[in-house]
């Protein structure tokens, strides 16, 4: 990590690159649950932890550590999701007078599935009691991002894997669905050692993420093959996600009915629109069941026409 402080000014600049997707990082800035676990400097709690994340939202933050709780108060000004989050924050005395105000930008860079995350804290005003936690401002932030490096390291282990069963192609395979899906990378290559049951030198394993989430794949032989018994599923916010990532698993492959495609080496994918749960577990008995019916119908998900359907029960 590097740090710059540019006292005439009162802003420090902090930098880290840690081993993990943006999206993932910038989920550790934006869900309470996980903010909870590594805000404030070694030793602190958060037992109060509120994000209203929205420009103009609200946040609320108490931390406690060594018998007394500080309370930090703000609101969000600005967030791209997973780029960028900016946001204000201010302490208050005992009367409820602010004494201490900041704006905070971090911004999260990645490559190749690490994210660089710069964070830059400028006072916008210092009045009497400010400088202890001015003072201890650098020292803090540092400790703060040292507990929030543990705690996405923590996010990232994922204890079960995919292990996916490929004749002779499954270097092929694993680049191909890298391709498709953001914060995906190839992690590592493994061969086949003299004396094995496969070529020697040849390709055995490939280990890569897809979206932050690891996979296995084999090259294992003839013997098996895929079948629509297991299949991934593919969270899509938006049609044009649901488009594009039918299109290129459809390619060379199979279209098969409602939302399901089998790809070019035979795996089962289902491109599913966000929506779809909330529409078929509404409470409106009809509505889910119009959905349902349009859903039966389709052989790639339509967001408008399952709306339509939702709308017109």
């Amino acid at each position: 990590m590097t740090s710059q402080t540019q006292p005439a000014v009162r802003e420090l600049i902090l930098s880290r690159t840690l081993d993990a997707p943006r999206s993932l990082v910038f989920k550790a800035w934006t869900d309470p649950k996980h903010l909870a676990q590594w805000w404030g400097p070694h030793g602190f709690t958060i037992p109060v932890c509120e994000l209203d994340l929205r420009p103009g939202g609200a946040l609320l933050v108490q931390m406690h550590g060594f018998g007394q709780t500080h309370e930090m108060k703000g609101a969000y000004v600005e967030i791209v999701e997973p780029e960028r989050l900016q946001f204000t924050t201010t302490l208050e005395d005992a009367a409820g007078v602010s004494f201490l105000e900041m704006v905070t930008t971090v911004t999260f860079v990645e490559h190749d599935g690490r994210t660089l995350l710069t964070m830059t804290a400028k006072v916008v005003k210092a009045g009497p009691g400010s400088e202890i936690p001015l003072s201890g401002m650098n020292e803090g932030w540092r400790q703060s991002l040292e507990r929030l490096t543990a705690h996405v390291a923590s996010m990232t282990k994922q204890k079960i894997a995919p292990f996916l069963w490929f004749d002779r192609n499954a270097e092929e395979a694993a680049n191909f669905y890298v391709s498709l899906f953001p914060s995906s990378r190839i992690v590592g290559v493994s061969r086949y050692p003299e004396g094995s049951p496969g070529e020697t030198g040849s390709v055995m394993t490939v280990t890569f993420e897809l979206a932050g989430q690891k996979f296995i794949a084999l090259n294992g032989g003839p013997e098996f093959a895929f079948t629509p018994a297991v299949s991934f599923v593919v969270d899509c916010a938006t049609q044009p996600e649901v488009d594009a990532l039918w299109d290129k698993l459809c390619a060379g492959g199979k279209a098969v009915q409602c939302g399901w495609v089998t790809d070019k080496f035979g795996l089962s994918w289902q491109i599913v629109p966000s929506v779809l749960d909330e529409l078929l577990q509404d409470e409106n008995e009809a509505k889910s069941a119009a959905v349902m019916q349009a859903m039966l119908q389709m052989i790639k998900l339509d967001i408008a026409e399952l709306k339509k359907a939702y709308d017109g029960a």
